[in-house]
């Protein structure tokens, strides 16, 4: 299982990482904002966050491996 994390001070708001992946990602009420939805522990999507990490123009995903 990974755990997942938006920087919020880094994040553009491109909302990229959402359309990639919107069973982990989600943007904040105003919408400038990507964060991560409720639980940040993601399993089955790694993939997909793995690309959304890759892509966001701001370096702003991280995640790490949990056991």
């Amino acid at each position: 299982m990974i755990k997942v994390k938006v920087d919020q001070v880094t994040c553009i708001g491109c909302s990229l990482c959402n359309e990639i992946c919107n069973d982990v990602f989600e943007m904040n009420d105003d919408a400038s904002k990507a964060k991560v939805k409720i639980d940040p522990r993601v399993s089955g999507n790694e993939e997909r966050v793995d690309e959304a990490i890759k892509l966001c123009p701001s370096n702003s995903i991280s995640k790490e491996i949990e056991s």
